[in-house]
Formats: structure tokens, sequence, C-alpha cells
């Protein structure tokens, strides 16, 4: 996001400026129609025009170190390079005050590249940068507004700059504003309003990549183009721009490039290998996602060797970084894995991560063990505590259990009208169980106090069993026998198997 249009300063020992020969160096970095990636030219000329006192090159040679381009990646060079670059733009601003510089600068303070990160000092250059109407500063000013970093979160003034930029042509506000208005965020929501940004924000970038690629940009292109914003839908591009990003070692695009040629009904062994490599680049940069997509890759042992430990390994790092299906899976198989010693301490401890996170399928299972009391001490607030929270989110089992808890009355009052809520809930989903109750509520009468009280403490230690053929469910309560066989007959003539009822969860 610069402006390589900007004339430029010189101050003498250092200058800014896009000279003829720093743009033919990001020419070989970025490569063009006419001309193939160069990196290593791209650093000799980049290293002639830093000597000169070009501080924009003395930037990109650190991109370059960062990101490994043609070089191995070498820290220290890359944060000596950005530390020439931050005091050379330094020095050019206080020579003469200039939006450009100043973006420059505050982006550097954001990013913390050359100096320790400073959202609050960041925003202080971007708002002079802003004052004077730079679309980039604009932007990256509204950023901070609508997260409330160095700033207080302050919606409607991240749309106002949002729209400032948007209107100036620059695609990445387009593509904000288009947000705010699809999800009604400091603005009316707008389904209209929001269409027409999304499609001009993909325009835009459309233009800016024919001008000079970009990963960022080739990222957003092909994210767009995946997921069908603000353009009609086509994986095949998606996956050419993911891949020219991927080149850059984006790791956004290795992510989204590898999940689509696993997902392909027959990829090739080379495509195949290639997928898991570039997974491999996200998942050693830290893309928690790509951790995760790796560790399920190791733990299914689907496209490579399974390898639990691997498995582990990936998904725990996942998981520190707050990724809620990560705890989710390794709660999960610290539960019940058959080759992972049963550790509930731990399977507890994911599980409530997850669940912390608004996991739905977290929430059910801590409900189950809490309800049953077999693994953990029994704890029926936990429990219905838990199942509520899943149910509220949607999640069909849970609704299921707690309809028939309340129509059982075990551990908590007995209340028709909740269960049949509950059961209506689920039912809606398609959940078999949940709409015979429904349909049949009526149907049921109960046995003997006694007898009652005896099956329904039988029932409980299978309520949530995960194959529980309907006709060996008891839960207190006797069920027609004719009933039982037109719930059967229907559930084959519909195709469903005995397991329908399980969960499932896919990211």
């Amino acid at each position: 996001m610069e402006d390589n249009n900007a004339g430029g300063l010189d101050t003498g020992l250092v200058y800014v400026k896009w000279t003829n020969e720093y743009k033919k160096a990001r020419e070989y970095l970025f490569g063009t129609d006419e001309i193939e990636h160069g990196f290593k030219v791209a650093l000799e000329l980049f290293t002639e025009e830093s000597v000169k006192g070009n501080a924009l090159a003395m930037f990109d040679i650190g991109k370059i170190y960062l990101d490994g381009l043609g070089v191995e990646i070498d820290m220290d060079k890359a944060n000596n390079y950005y530390n020439k670059a931050l005091s050379s733009f330094q020095k050019v601003e206080s020579q003469k005050a200039w939006e450009y510089t100043e973006y420059r600068i505050g982006k550097m303070y954001a990013q913390g590249l050359g100096t320790e990160k400073d959202l609050k000092t960041a925003s202080y250059w971007f708002n002079l940068s802003a004052g004077k109407k730079y679309k980039y500063a604009q932007y990256s000013l509204g950023g901070l507004y609508y997260r409330g970093q160095g700033v207080e979160q302050n919606f409607k003034t991240a749309f106002s700059l949002y729209l400032k930029s948007a209107k100036q042509g620059f695609p990445y506000a387009d593509f904000e504003v288009a947000k705010m208005y699809r999800d009604g965020t400091g603005i009316d929501k707008d389904a209209n309003e929001s269409n027409h940004y999304f499609e001009k924000a993909f325009v835009g970038f459309e233009k800016l990549e024919k001008q000079g690629c970009d990963d960022k940009i080739q990222y957003r292109l092909g994210w767009m183009l995946q997921n069908g914003i603000g353009t009609n839908r086509d994986i095949a591009k998606a996956k050419e721009y993911f891949g020219k990003s991927a080149k850059f070692g984006n790791i956004f695009a290795c992510y989204s490039l590898a999940k689509i040629i696993l997902e392909e009904d027959n990829p090739t062994n080379e495509e195949v290998k290639k997928a898991i490599d570039y997974m491999h680049i996200a998942s050693n940069s830290g893309n928690k996602f790509a951790q995760y997509s790796l560790g399920r890759i190791y733990l299914e042992g689907k496209h490579t060797a399974k390898d639990i430990n691997k498995a582990i390994t990936l998904l725990t790092l996942s998981a520190e970084q707050d990724n809620e299906f990560a705890a989710y899976k390794l709660g999960m198989i610290y539960l019940k894995d058959e080759e992972v010693t049963k550790d509930i301490n731990k399977a507890i401890a994911f599980l409530t991560q997850s669940a912390e996170k608004n996991n739905e399928w977290a929430s059910y299972q801590l409900g189950k063990l809490y309800l049953m009391g077999v693994d953990i001490p029994k704890d029926t607030e936990k429990a219905i505590e838990y199942l509520t929270k899943s149910a509220e989110q949607g999640n069909q089992f849970a609704q299921y259990v707690l309809g028939k808890l309340f129509l059982i009355g075990k551990d908590v009052p007995k209340d028709k009208e909740t269960a049949v809520k509950f059961f209506a809930l689920s039912a809606e989903q398609g959940n078999e169980y949940a709409k015979f109750f429904l349909e049949n509520i009526d149907k049921f009468r109960e046995p003997s106090v006694g007898l009652c009280t005896s099956r329904v403490l039988h029932h409980m230690s299978k309520i949530f069993e995960d194959n529980i053929p309907l006709n060996k469910s008891k839960v207190g309560l006797k069920i027609d026998s004719k009933l039982l066989r037109k719930l059967k007959g229907k559930k084959i003539a519909q195709g469903h198997k005995r397991d329908d009822h399980e969960e499932r969860m896919t990211l």
C-alpha cells in the first residue's frame, strides 16, 4: 500500500524517491508480464540504491531478508535495514513535513519494523498524514479505530476514514467499507452498498495487480474468487492467484492453496506433495489454521503417513494460539483416541479452552461428561450450563439431550413445555430422534413411579452413547411397538444410518 507516484524528497545524505533504478528493482522482486522474478538481481539493484541513501530500497532489503526472498531468512540483517529505513524516513520528515513519510513512519511503528511495535505512536503519524487527505493513512488510521489499537475503538470514525479513503480509489478501503455495510458496523446495514463496494474493491485489486505484483493483493484476489465476493466464484482463478502469492512466501496464500489442492477430487501425487509442503511453510510461519489442518492430516493419515505424535504437536501449537477447533480436537484425542493414553485432565482442559471460545461441540462434550459423572465427579449444574450453551448455539444434539432431560425430569424439574421447545429446535435440523419424541410426545405413558425411577437411572448411563439404536434407548417411558416400527421404517426409507445422530464438526 504505497504510492509509487510519490515525487520524492532528497535531504542530501538520504532521500525517498521512486527512481528508475528503484522501480526496476521492484519489477525484478515482484515480476511483471515482461520480467521474470529475479530476487538476486533485485537485491543487487536495491543495494546500489540503498548505498546512495534511498530509504525505500533500505526498507525493501529488510523485507527480502525477513521473508527469505531468494536468500536465507536473516532477522539480524532484516532488522538492521529496517532500522536504517526508519531513521532515513524520520530524517527526511524532519527536513520537511510530508504525508508520504509520515505514513511510512506510522506503518513501521504499527508493524514493529526497525523499532518496537507502538500503535499509539503509529496513530500519531497516521493522523498527521490522514489530515493531509492521504488515502493510505486514512485507511490505516481507520483500521486502528476499528480494532481499538492505539486509540479508543470507534466504529463510526473507522467507517468515516475508510469511506474517505475509498472515495479516493483505494480498493482495500472499498473492501472494508463493504464489510461494514454488510455487517451493519458503524453504519446501517445495506446489502446493495455492500455489494457495490465489494465489486469496486475487486476491480481495484485487479488493476493494482496488473500494475505491479504484490503477494497481498494476489492473495486478496484469490480469496475473493474462492468465496465469490465481489465477483463470480472461480476456484481455478483463485488457485492461480494463490499460487502467485505463495511464491513470495505469503503464508495465507500457502495455506489457502494447499487447502484447495487437498480438497480436490483426484489431486496427483505431485500436487499433494506440493500442498503438504505449502502447508508446512504456513505452519512453520505460525499460521494456526495451517497447524490445525496439518495436525488433522497426520492424525487421520490422509495424504501422508499417520503420525499421532506429530498431530498432537501441531494441534497443540494451534491451540496455544487460541484455535478453538484445535483445542476441541486435542480434547477428544485425550478423551477417546485409542492410540493415546486417556488423560481426562488434559481432555477437560482443552475442551474447556474450546468451549470458552464458544465452540458448541466442546460445550456439548463437557455437558456429557459432567452429567454422566463417569470420568469426573458428576456436576449437574455445570452439565446443564454447558448443554444449554451448546443448544443456544444451535447444536441439535445438545437440544435433543436437554429435551429428554426435561421430559424425564431427572436432575432438572420436569417440564414438558421446555422439553417440547428443545425437541422442536433439534427436529428443525433433521434430528430423527427429536422428531419422533416431538410427534409422539402425547402417546407416551408413565409406568409406576418405582419402575420409572429404575429405568431412568439405568438410562442415564446410556443417554449419551454415540450409537444407541432407538429400540434399546429406554428413558423410563414406554413406547408403543407400532410407533417403533414406524420410526425404524421411516429412518431406513430416508436413508438414515444407525449413527446418524453422531456429532460432526468441520472447520
